[in-house]
Order: structure tokens, then sequence, then C-alpha cells
């Protein structure tokens, strides 16, 4: 099932989509868009109901008034890519870009993935999206569920998500980019040289939701800036058995209402082969707020927590490291604050010629608890 455009397409109804694509039998979805699109509605939306690729490209301004600009969901063993076109425009009353696998069991052997390859501008609005989350400018993952619109951690579905960005995104109510797993599998967020990444809460959301395995990995290139308007800049979090990694890059701004980078892992059986890891450079700017789970922020927030509960527990083994070559200014917590209430190692090492500045607490804060 295939649709190629041209030329503009337009669709005017508060209800009505721009490009609408549902398959109902097997096979792929391919939507190839080269002329802008906009809908009362959705701009795009793809849909497949059964096992089946889905790819859908962009270009010009694409538009959802009401809720999405781009939405490609699948509920089958299959793989979902969105790519929007260099110059291209996405404006929507909610999510820029929504992808989602939402089938409730879906094997490895299927390498599946979601894929999104951003450029151009994105511009989501404040709309929440169907499932009562906050909107995003990207919003990438598998649900684990079909019942309902909610999310649930599911053990039975294996995939693996990647976010290349390279647009200039505003989320005006909850994230940058929200990238997440409820089953097993990796969560990779690239983001590009020069980028301009905000949300109303987050900046970038990278998350692991279940208790199985899988590694987190959030990248940013030279000279973005990276802003979590009320929360974090960059937030990655796993309850998993699997590594963390956050590493920015020099010329970096990060500006948050909490903390700059946070890095937690959840877990309650984390083994000693993986690890917590975050790389700073460039500059961080962190708030006075609250985190989501009450804590208090930092310039870095990096450790393990296990189950979130403030315990030491012998059945997580995992290390945390911090090397920030970064200018760090803290308005509340420590500059950087490395934990690990589990048996492995803590090591915060910070260059020669990198600054913390904690105007509200220490300086470096590092503590093993296990």
């Amino acid at each position: 099932l295939s649709v190629t455009t041209g030329g503009a397409i337009s669709a005017s109804s508060s209800t009505a989509t721009g490009i609408n694509v549902v398959q109902n039998g097997f096979g792929n979805i391919a939507v190839d868009a080269a002329g802008g699109v906009s809908g009362g509605d959705y701009g795009i939306q793809a849909i497949n109901n059964s096992d089946g690729n889905i790819s859908v490209e962009a270009a010009g301004t694409i538009a959802g008034a009401v809720q999405y600009g781009i939405l490609a969901k699948t509920i089958g063993a299959g793989s979902v890519s969105v790519t929007t076109d260099a110059g291209s425009v996405v404006n929507s009353g909610g999510s820029g870009i929504v992808v989602n696998n939402r089938d409730q069991s879906l094997a490895a052997s299927a390498h599946s993935t979601i894929t999104v390859t951003s450029n151009g501008n994105i511009n989501a609005g404040p709309t929440a999206n169907l499932s009562g989350s906050a909107s995003g400018g990207i919003v990438a993952g598998y649900n684990g569920n079909n019942v309902g619109l909610g999310s649930v951690a599911n053990l039975n579905v294996n995939g693996t998500v990647v976010v290349n960005n390279n647009a200039n995104i505003s989320g005006a109510a909850g994230y940058g980019i929200d990238a997440f797993n409820y089953g097993n599998g990796n969560v990779t967020v690239n983001d590009a040289t020069g980028t301009s990444v905000s949300g109303g809460q987050y900046g970038i959301g990278a998350f692991e939701e279940s208790a199985g395995t899988g590694d987190i990995a959030v990248n940013v290139a030279a000279n973005a800036s990276i802003t979590g308007t009320s929360l974090n800049a960059i937030q990655a979090f796993g309850l998993d058995n699997g590594s963390i990694s956050v590493t920015t890059a020099a010329g970096d701004v990060l500006n948050s209402g909490s903390s700059g980078i946070n890095a937690n892992n959840w877990s309650t059986a984390a083994s000693a082969s993986t690890s917590v890891t975050v790389i700073a450079n460039g500059t961080i700017h962190s708030g006075t707020n609250l985190s989501s789970s009450g804590s208090a922020p930092s310039g870095i927030v990096a450790g393990y927590f296990p189950g979130g509960m403030g315990q030491p527990s012998s059945a997580v083994a995992g290390s945390v490291f911090v090397t920030s070559n970064a200018t760090i200014v803290a308005a509340a917590g420590s500059g950087i604050n490395a934990y690990n209430y589990g048996t492995g190692n803590v090591t915060v090492t910070t260059g020669a010629t990198s600054s913390t500045t904690a105007q509200a607490g220490n300086g470096i804060s590092a503590n093993a608890n296990g």
C-alpha cells in the first residue's frame, strides 16, 4: 500500500487528515509526500493493523492543526521509519511526530525497529497525546500495550528505538524529544551539530520502562542547545538491566528548570557489566525545581537507585562514571551528584579546563551507599 504525492495536499476540516493510510491486511505501507501536507486534525496518518513495515518520508510544510503533524503506528511485527527532509517544517496542535509500535507480543527474531530521522523544524503545540501524556516534538517508542491508549511494561515485546535528530525542535508542553521502550531493546538519541531542542518539561528524554534488557544512549554533537524549561535538559532513565550513557560535546549549552543532565537506573537487578556514564562538555545551567521524583536538582545527576527506594541493594552491581570538561553553574543542589546504592564503584573526574559552581549546595557529591 503506497501513496506518493508531488503537489500540496490539504484537508481543512477539524476532523480530517491530509493523508490517511490504513493497512488492515498483511503488507507494508509507504508514504512519500514531497509537496507538503496539511490536515485539520492530522497532517499524515499511517497505521498498520497487522504485520508489515511502515515508511513515511515528508517534505515541505506538514501541519496537523488539532493533534499530530505525523502519526505512524503499527500493531504487528514490523518496523516503522519516519523521515522529514531538509527544509521541512512540522507544525502541530499537539505532538509533531509520533511513531509507535503497540504490538503486545513481538519476538526478538522479528528484528523490529523504530527509526526517526528529522530535519528542518518541528513546532509542537500543547495539546496532550491521545494517551493523555504530554505532547512532544518527537515521540517514538514501543508502548507494550494496545488495550486502551496507555503504555505498560511488557517483556514479550522486543525492538530497538533510534532517533537521529537534525532538526530545530520546539515542544510547548512536554518534551523536545521523547524516545522510550516499554519492552526489551535499546533506545538511542543522536542529536546533530548546531541543533536547538526545547521542551516545556524536558529537552531530550530517553527511557527504558521495563525490567528487561536494553541500553540507553543520548549523544549530543557540538554547538547544540538543549532546554528543559521546567525539568531536565537531558533525562536518561532505566528500570532494566542495561547501561545508560549521556555524552555532550564542546559548544553545547544545556539550560534547565531542574537538573541539567539526569542519568539514573532504578533497576533492582542491574549486573556488573552495566554502567551509568556521563561525559559532559560545553556549558550546563541547572535550575531550582525539584525533579519529577521530588529529589533536589544538580548540574549532573548520575547513579543507581534500586527500585526508587533509596536503600542499598547487593543485587545491583553496576558502576557510575562521570567525566566533566564542562562549565557547570548549579542554582540549587550539587554541581555534580554521583551516587550508587548498589555494590559498584563511583568515579568522578573533572578536566583542567572545567569549572563547577554550586550556588546552594556541594560542588561535587560522590556517594557509594551499597
